[in-house]
């Protein structure tokens, strides 16, 4: 029977297991403690914003002019499409942010760090992911704030 670590399939496929089980790990939080991620005024801005493009998509009028950034009440309302009625598919939006934030920064440190090993590598998105109270708190919130550190990473990776 072959290994499932080393050099195989774990050991190439191992940052996606990676973000997937963060993923996991935050819809779990999130459904345990039943945190609806709308604080603020801001938040209940996008999600009332994300309820009108729903709206506007099904066939309904159009949901007007936006002061905030547009993408991610526009993301949610897509995702409303499979996560209907709920601030949750706004807040799913959120956490897969944050587990493609992790992914993106594991790949950063290896690319200009290549002798660091994957130990580190993991210490290192335990320490930003989960000790540094903005990111995580990010991540559960109907905010755009995880996404557009997830897009501003990405665009510096792929540079």
């Amino acid at each position: 029977m072959k290994s499932f670590s080393g050099t195989g399939h774990f050991r190439r496929y191992h940052e996606y297991y990676f973000a997937a089980l963060i993923l996991i790990l935050l819809l779990l939080l999130r459904l345990l403690s039943s945190f609806n991620g709308l604080y603020g005024q801001d938040s209940h801005e996008y999600y009332r914003y994300a309820l009108r493009w729903k709206e506007f998509l099904s066939g309904g009028a159009h949901p007007g002019d936006y002061f905030w950034p547009m993408h991610y009440p526009v993301y949610g309302a897509l995702m409303m499409f499979l996560i209907p009625g709920t601030a949750l598919a706004q807040q799913f939006i959120s956490m897969l942010s944050m587990a493609l934030l992790l992914l993106y920064t594991a790949r950063l440190i290896r690319r200009y760090s290549p002798r660091v090993d994957m130990g580190t590598v993991y210490g290192y998105l335990f320490l930003v992911g989960f000790l540094s109270p903005f990111l995580f708190q990010s991540a559960f919130l109907v905010m755009s704030d995880m996404l557009a550190a997830f897009l501003a990473t990405a665009a510096i990776y792929h540079l």
